[in-house]
């Protein structure tokens, strides 16, 4: 999809610049730099799908018609080529529309649809440069003679009328022009058109290009009259003169040009004509139609200054209108209108009537709304404008904001322009103007108009200081979620100068003691600003500032870099670092609000590792880790990285997390340590890390692990040890009865049997009775194994058959 709209928007551009370029006679070189780098990058992809490559053709067709405007203009692109330049181009991008259809080979490659649309293309460009003709007819006219050798074989019968009906379109269309009345050309498109079945309407178009040819010939033979055209008379506008109107109107759009025309035009006709007939060299000046009493001009209708004041004064201007009865047989002219001179107030009078009139006439179809938007700031930003009409168009805009919000960008495009072209800019005026429309758009947000605030705040040339106390007015009054989408609008839409300042703004809400301005100015700042490389690292440094600034009493710095941590997981090492030197309450903060980081820490768990190898040891990893590891699997890395930091600091909350995944070896070797460590919930607390749901170790082990370690040569207390024992049996969830009996007769058949066996024989008695029968094959067991002879088991043994009488009496009379 991206690929796609890549192509079609640069070709799209560029065709359109080409032919801008080559009909402008002052082409920037800037906008041919443009095109050219469009249309190299285009060309530069090679395009995969039918669409892409109907682009790039319709991109080379447009290209040469541009190329075709220069040479018949003489124009060469604005003067940046010269006419030898112009003609190796164009060859230059024929050979690349040629390449994809001049063998066989290379047209059956083509598929259909695209096959079609080169022919297209291919005969529009013919049409421009007809001395390529052997070149372009050549691929048509072999397609046409043997179609099943030139179009794809796999090709439906209606794929290939269609092809067939492009290539008879094209040529007869050529044959039609006047650069195909060569016989030779006509020799080479017949055979092809003949195949096409049009052999009648070629033979209809030869006929009557002849004809034509005659009747050309037989008025050049006929001698010319000495007669020239009727130019209109009087004072009105001539042909010519409305031509020039026209040709002003539509070089400009703009409706400033035509009044300062219209103006003139009176002027000078009032100059022109004597407002008394005086005597000269021949005599007195006489109407030529005084001979006609029907076309005498009243002089009652002759308007003078004073009428036509008072028409402005009413802002209605309007030409006086005779209307002549017109003889039988007769030609009649209209007598010619005198126009009176006009004193510069009323000249700026009729500038302000003719922008009200102007002003409100809306165009009800896009292209006509468009172009009243484009002229009346043309009109009122003029040398000619004045606070009224200003005043005017303000007025009327703000009517209907939501329709108007283009006229308004127009207007303020304009004014800006105007300050900058000035030598002593005067931004008054824009300032108020761009007041009054953020007031008002400002007013529509009650109507569901926050579109309206965010296009005036993107789109306006220029930003003061006056809109950005208006925005956080906004945010703080009104509606805070749009103001805050207006800063990120402003922040990514507009350029550096804006940015900074809006940036600094939308920064400090983030920090807000107000959360309902936090948090959603945080979002939006790590959610869309915070994808922009150039602005993150603005962001970053705002964040590690504000987090240094934090202290018990004022900590809203905090979330804003714990909000970036969850979009960049290596800004946790900058947290950590931080975390070492706060004081306990904001510890305490920073513990609860990372837990939001765990999930993301299991997926990515590159930056954890290396605040676990690189940090020193703090309460936040020690959190992090025990969530981590809380479900199973635990990442194998991690576990690692906990090994390796055990190693080196000798730290078993290092270790503690992560005991479910050390195999047994790891685990025999670090159990007496485990025993002598204070933990808050004793051994208890660990047996749910040792046994979880993916342990390696069995529960059985444990209990064993615990009755063979030697309390004396490892300086682990006994009282620990018959702790973690008792423990286990506490624990039913995970030491069940079977459990039991499975560890006490691993240890049974153990030599020496460990000191505290019989000691946990009698404890397996208490917590589950109905051991008893196996506690009593044990004690046989024993017997075998001449128990007496160890003082302490012994004891111990004297005491369980006690415990068991009177069904311990068969294993007494064993001994």
């Amino acid at each position: 999809v991206v690929r796609r709209a890549v192509v079609q928007s640069a070709a799209g551009i560029s065709t359109r610049v080409v032919v801008l370029a080559a009909q402008s006679a002052n082409c920037s070189p800037k906008v041919f730099e443009f095109w050219k780098f469009l249309v190299d990058k285009v060309l530069s992809i090679e395009p995969q799908e039918a669409f892409e490559k109907i682009i790039v053709f319709r991109l080379l067709e447009r290209t040469m018609a541009g190329y075709s405007i220069c040479l018949k203009q003489n124009n060469w692109l604005g003067s940046l080529l010269s006419h030898r330049n112009v003609l190796e181009e164009s060859q230059k991008t024929l050979r690349l529309m040629l390449n994809d259809v001049n063998s066989p080979a290379a047209r059956q490659r083509q598929e259909p649809i695209v096959l079609a649309a080169m022919i297209r293309s291919l005969g529009k460009v013919l049409q421009d440069f007809p001395e390529h003709f052997q070149d372009i007819s050549a691929p048509l006219c072999k397609t046409a003679l043997a179609p099943q050798s030139n179009i794809a074989a796999g090709a439906t019968r209606m794929e290939v009328n269609s092809v067939l009906m492009r290539i008879k379109v094209m040529l007869l269309l050529f044959l039609k022009s006047p650069h195909a009345n060569d016989d030779a050309i006509r020799r080479t498109l017949l055979p092809a058109l003949e195949a096409l079945g049009a052999t009648q309407a070629a033979e209809f178009i030869i006929k009557s290009a002849a004809k034509s040819g005659a009747a050309e010939a037989g008025a050049l033979s006929r001698p010319r009259t000495s007669e020239a055209p009727a130019q209109e008379t009087g004072s009105g506008l001539g042909f010519a003169e409305s031509k020039v109107l026209a040709d002003r109107f539509c070089a400009g759009f703009s409706l400033e040009h035509v009044c300062r025309y219209v103006i003139g035009r009176l002027e000078r006709v009032t100059d022109a004509v004597p407002q008394e007939d005086k005597g000269g060299p021949s005599g007195p000046r006489r109407d030529p139609r005084a001979k006609d009493p029907r076309l005498r001009r009243d002089p009652r209708q002759r308007p003078t200054a004073a009428k036509v004041e008072q028409q402005i004064a009413d802002e209605e201007i309007a030409l006086p209108r005779v209307t002549h009865s017109r003889p039988s047989g007769a030609r009649v002219e209209a007598p010619a209108v005198v126009a009176p001179r006009l004193k510069p107030a009323h000249k700026s009078r009729l500038y302000t009537v003719l922008v009200k009139n102007v002003l409100r006439f809306e165009g009800k179809s896009k292209t006509a709304s468009k172009l009243h938007d484009l002229l009346v700031p043309s009109l009122i930003c003029s040398d000619s404008g004045t606070d009224e009409m200003y005043e005017m168009a303000v007025g009327f805009i703000c009517e209907n904001f939501g329709k108007r919000i283009e006229l308004a960008l127009q207007l303020l495009n304009r004014e800006a322009a105007k300050c900058y072209k000035s030598e002593d800019p005067q931004w008054k005026r824009y300032d108020g103007i761009l007041l009054s429309f953020t007031e008002k758009a400002i007013q529509e947000l009650n109507r569901g108009g926050a579109a309206l605030l965010r296009k005036l705040f993107t789109e306006v040339p220029v930003l003061n200081q006056t809109m950005l106390d208006k925005l956080q007015l906004v945010v703080m009054e009104i509606n805070g979620a749009v103001a805050l989408a207006t800063f990120s609008d402003v922040i990514t839409l507009r350029g550096s100068v804006d940015r900074d300042q809006y940036m600094t703004a939308l920064l400090d809400y983030t920090k807000s003691s107000d959360v309902g301005y936090r948090g959603p100015a945080i979002r939006l700042v790590c959610d869309i600003l915070f994808q922009n490389p150039t602005l993150a690292v603005q962001i970053i440094e705002f964040a590690e500032h504000s987090l240094q600034e934090c202290t018990e009493s004022i900590d809203e710095g905090l979330f804003l870099y714990l909000s970036l941590v969850e979009k960049q997981l290596s800004l946790l090492e900058g947290l950590v670092t931080f975390y070492n030197s706060a004081s306990g309450l904001i510890q305490e903060k920073i513990e609860t609000e990372s837990l939001v980081l765990v999930q993301l820490l299991r997926t990515d768990n590159d930056p954890f590792i290396n605040v676990i190898q690189n940090s020193p040891p703090s309460n936040l990893i020690f959190s992090l880790l025990d969530n981590i590891c809380s479900t199973a699997p635990v990442p194998e890395r991690i576990v690692g990285a906990c090994l390796e930091k055990y190693d080196a600091v000798k730290d078993l909350r290092f270790i503690i997390p992560v005991l479910g995944e050390l195999d047994r070896i790891h685990f025999v070797g670090l159990f007496p340590q485990l025993l002598v460590t204070d933990l808050s919930g004793g051994f208890s607390s660990l047996l749910g890390k040792i046994l979880g749901p993916a342990s390696r170790i069995n529960p059985d082990d444990v209990l064993v692990e615990l009755h063979l370690i030697d309390h004396v040569k490892q300086s682990v207390p006994l009282e620990k040890v018959l702790e973690a024992i008792k423990a286990c049996f506490e624990a039913k969830a995970l030491f069940k009865q079977e459990i039991i009996a499975g560890a006490m007769q691993k240890l049974v058949e153990r030599n020496p049997i460990p000191p505290l066996y019989l000691r946990t024989t009698i404890q397996a008695l208490k917590y589950y009775p109905k051991l008893q029968a196996f506690v009593l094959s044990v004690l046989s067991r024993l017997i075998e194994k001449e128990i007496w002879k160890s003082p302490l088991l012994w004891k111990g043994f004297l005491k369980c058959c006690q415990e068991t009488l009177p069904k311990s009496v068969p294993v007494i009379l064993q001994l």
